[in-house]
């Protein structure tokens, strides 16, 4: 439109995604010179997209893949070049929504966002860790299941802290892909969200409240704030919780998105300030503090039933 140059690309596999990659204004103003590099640069990317098309086609006409065949559907992911470590073997086998359910084919748009999904690596040493996911039935022998999350942001300091102590599961990776997002390779822990105990109307094992309590404590110590918690980012796992009692279930933190140093980091532009449920002072771009997972804990602690001694 007008003197707005904008390159777009597009992929249909269970739908329709498209996005804006490149957007220029064609003036020929003090940054002419860098203007025009700009644009030819983009023009020769779109040049070599093209050849590269053209190639993937007759490739796939002299060799179709089978009718049964789904990897279209899943993402390919390239290490940004300046990455020097290793990236992990993954195998896509489902979607994964924000709400743990799987699925294939996205069916609304909640679903067609949703950048987690289900794989399986080789057990062994992963880039940040040993591959100490526990393995399913769903997992090939030799084979970890694992959740693969897309995102712009993540602290993986902090997830690593709280692994260690079994507060969150284990974080194989987090590596920097192209697009300008992190992926991020973590164990897969079987068992369901607070936020299913709490839709049920079940108040949560009083454990639950131990365990997210000590994971508080312990990011505080390293001058981390969580942010955001909220019973869909607990995950409650059968077995023994970290504060030693055989009872009930065992929490840990799955979301670390938010996370930042108090009193430095802020909350995102996107937080969604008209539900009652975050603590006072939490808002969008406002300073992170301590103070606020303290808050949000004793929300926390009034959906767990009642301590007996």
């Amino acid at each position: 439109m007008g003197d707005l140059l904008e390159i777009g690309i597009a992929v249909f596999t269970d739908g329709p995604y498209s996005d804006c990659v490149f957007s220029q204004r064609l003036r020929l103003d003090f940054y002419q010179s860098e203007d025009v590099l700009r644009v030819s640069r983009a023009f020769k990317a779109v040049q070599l997209a093209l050849m590269s098309l053209h190639k993937l086609y007759a490739r796939l006409q002299d060799k179709p893949p089978s009718k049964n065949n789904i990897a279209h559907i899943f993402p390919s992911p390239s290490p940004v070049p300046s990455y020097k470590g290793n990236m992990p073997s993954l195998s896509f086998t489902d979607r994964l929504s924000r709400t743990g359910e799987l699925y294939l084919l996205a069916k609304s748009p909640d679903e067609r966002r949703s950048g987690i999904y289900l794989a399986t690596m080789p057990k062994s040493r992963g880039t940040d860790g040993p591959a100490t996911g526990s393995s399913s039935g769903d997992a090939p022998d030799g084979q970890v299941e694992v959740v693969v999350k897309f995102t712009t942001k993540y602290n993986a300091d902090a997830h690593r802290i709280l692994a260690d102590a079994g507060l969150a599961p284990a974080l194989h990776a987090c590596i920097p892909v192209c697009g300008r997002l992190h992926m991020v390779v973590m164990e897969r822990v079987h068992g369901e969200m607070a936020w299913d105990v709490q839709q049920r109307g079940e108040l949560l094992p009083y454990t639950v409240y131990k365990d997210v309590k000590a994971a508080i404590n312990l990011l505080h110590q390293h001058n981390f704030v969580f942010g955001d918690l909220r019973t869909p980012n607990i995950m409650c796992a059968p077995g023994a919780s970290s504060s030693g009692s055989d009872e009930g279930s065992h929490a840990m933190l799955i979301d670390f998105d938010w996370v930042g140093t108090h009193g430095s980091a802020r909350y995102p532009a996107i937080l969604n300030d008209t539900l009652s449920v975050w603590a006072f002072g939490m808002q969008r771009r406002a300073m992170m503090y301590k103070e606020h997972d303290l808050a949000m804990l004793e929300k926390i602690r009034e959906l767990c039933q009642a301590h007996t001694a």
